[in-house]
């Protein structure tokens, strides 16, 4: 898992919760901690690979974007 602020954090966390009906969601929210990215160049931000090709990134205040 890399590095991320507890509000990065914490927005994954939702919208791992928010993926419930999503199969190919992984089985557990560490599994998908797993999957998250780190940007370059891009003031600290996260990026997360959703419903297949859907990329969201996250800055390091919590809020997400696409």
């Amino acid at each position: 898992m890399i590095d991320m602020t507890t509000a990065q954090r914490d927005t994954l966390e939702r919208k791992y919760t928010e993926q419930a009906h999503d199969p190919a969601r992984p089985a557990t929210l560490d599994a998908f901690l797993d999957t998250v990215k780190p940007t370059f160049f891009c003031d600290d931000a996260v990026t997360v690979n959703l419903f297949g090709s859907f990329w969201l990134c996250i800055e390091r205040d919590g809020y997400a974007h696409s």
